[in-house]
């Protein structure tokens, strides 16, 4: 069997954690290791590489604008405290990931986590799948370069997704329509878009006026993933940990958590992850 690897965008999967069950204090802690688990069940990769967020600062230089949607509002203490509840339990999960688990956890303080999967998994062996668990469609310009070897998990869907049908480049195709989910401002619609990432004479003709060109430059730089050979991207200072494996402390925070449902089966849940270390 083809080895695989596992790139999972770790705030997605957070996310999408708060989004599920939420009786508890904990319960994003919860959701994430029992999706954590079933993913793993399904996929049964040979390797897992965790991806956290940094602070995107090239990207904010460029666009202040930029994820603007995403941020809290000063002064609203109960979306305050419900950040603060939802944080907490993202570190509290990730201690334990990086502490406990046969996974690597990921990070570059000032890089978001799909541009650094997106480096890994430019220099992965192309002997090894690359499986990309993640909601955000950003991943599929890798998919695109790729020869097969790059797919990407929705893990919502439980399928793989593809890029669009019509669609040729896919980072002018996204650069052109925007993405109102990162506050990507659109230039051209759709169908627009999809003609000139076929065909650069169209591209030409719908960046012959100055503005439209400036907003697809920029555009451009917000889409496309850090180059994986840029020496100023400060690659040396991104963090990872190492794979270990304790299964005695994870079942005993788990227990101290209340996560009965998980400790019930319990023999499943290591079972799922020991071939990880094997």
């Amino acid at each position: 069997m083809r080895p695989r690897t596992l790139y999972v965008d770790g705030m997605c999967m957070f996310h999408r954690a708060a989004a599920g069950f939420t009786a508890g204090e904990h319960f994003v802690t919860f959701n994430f290791f029992r999706s954590l688990r079933a993913i793993v069940e399904q996929l049964r990769p040979t390797r897992i590489v965790i991806a956290l967020e940094g602070t995107p600062q090239k990207r904010l230089a460029l666009d202040p604008g930029y994820k603007a949607n995403r941020r809290t509002e000063p002064g609203d203490a109960t979306a305050e405290a419900k950040v603060r509840l939802f944080f907490d339990q993202v570190e509290e999960s990730v201690q334990l990931l990086r502490e406990h688990f046969p996974v690597s956890v990921v990070r570059h303080p000032e890089l978001e986590a799909d541009d650094v999967i997106a480096r890994l998994v430019r220099r992965a062996s192309r002997a090894v799948l690359s499986t990309i668990v993640s909601t955000d469609r950003d991943y599929l310009q890798l998919v695109a370069e790729s020869d097969g070897d790059v797919e990407l998990y929705d893990p919502v869907r439980k399928c793989t997704v593809n890029v669009p049908d019509g669609v040729g480049d896919f980072v002018i195709w996204k650069s052109l329509r925007g993405d109102a989910s990162d506050c990507i401002p659109r230039i051209v619609p759709d169908r627009l878009a999809e003609q000139a990432s076929l065909d650069p004479t169209a591209l030409y003709e719908l960046l012959a006026d100055e503005e439209a060109l400036e907003k697809f430059k920029t555009n451009v730089e917000l889409v496309r993933f850090a180059d994986p050979d840029d020496g100023e991207a400060g690659w040396e200072r991104m963090e990872s940990s190492s794979p270990s494996r304790d299964w005695e402390a994870v079942g005993l925070a788990f227990t101290m958590l209340g996560f009965r449902s998980i400790m019930s089966s319990w023999t499943r849940f290591v079972a799922t992850f020991e071939p990880l270390f094997s």
